[in-house]
C-alpha cells in the first residue's frame, strides 16, 4: 500500500514538527537500534478540512468515507490546480492537523520514514504573517 500525505502536513506515528533551523542532520543515538528505512510519498493538494469539523482529524485515514468526512476539495484555476486523486485501495492518507491558527501557515513534508512496526512523517512549518481571519493550515 502506498502512502499519500495531506499536509494540513499515522496510526504508529504522530507528526513530527521542526522549524527549518531544526531541519539538519542528526546523529542516531547508540542505544537506538532501530533502523529507519525512506519510503516515497506524494502529497495531496488542493484539500482543505472542512469548515463542519470540530475536533482534530485523525492522523490515518484509510477509507473515502472518512476522507469526505474532514476534507473538501479546493480546485483552482492554476496549472495541476485539480485536487490530487487517492485511491484508497493502494493508499492512505496521512494527516497533519494543527488547528486553526490566526497566521498564515507554510507546511511542506520531508520526509517518511519506517523505523521498525512505526511510520515517521516529518514536516517543516513556518508560520509568517499575523491574518485577520484565523485558517486551518492546508
Amino acid at each position: 500500500m502506498s502512502v499519500l500525505a495531506v499536509s494540513l502536513s499515522l496510526a504508529a506515528c504522530k507528526p513530527e514538527t521542526k522549524t527549518a533551523a531544526e531541519i539538519a542532520p542528526q546523529s542516531v543515538a547508540a542505544t537506538d537500534t532501530v533502523q529507519r528505512v525512506s519510503l516515497t510519498y506524494k502529497s495531496a493538494e488542493n484539500y482543505f478540512i472542512n469548515n463542519t469539523v470540530q475536533e482534530t482529524v485523525p492522523e490515518k485515514i484509510t477509507t473515502q468515507e472518512a476522507f469526505d468526512m474532514y476534507f473538501g476539495k479546493a480546485t483552482t484555476m492554476a496549472e495541476n490546480g485539480l485536487p490530487t486523486p487517492v485511491d484508497f485501495s493502494k493508499e492512505f492518507v496521512i494527516v497533519a492537523d494543527f488547528g486553526e491558527t490566526s497566521r498564515s501557515v507554510d507546511m511542506r513534508p520531508v520526509s517518511l520514514e519506517k523505523a521498525g512496526d512505526d511510520l515517521v512523517f516529518l514536516i517543516q512549518r513556518q508560520k509568517a504573517r499575523k491574518q485577520v481571519l484565523p485558517v486551518v493550515p492546508s
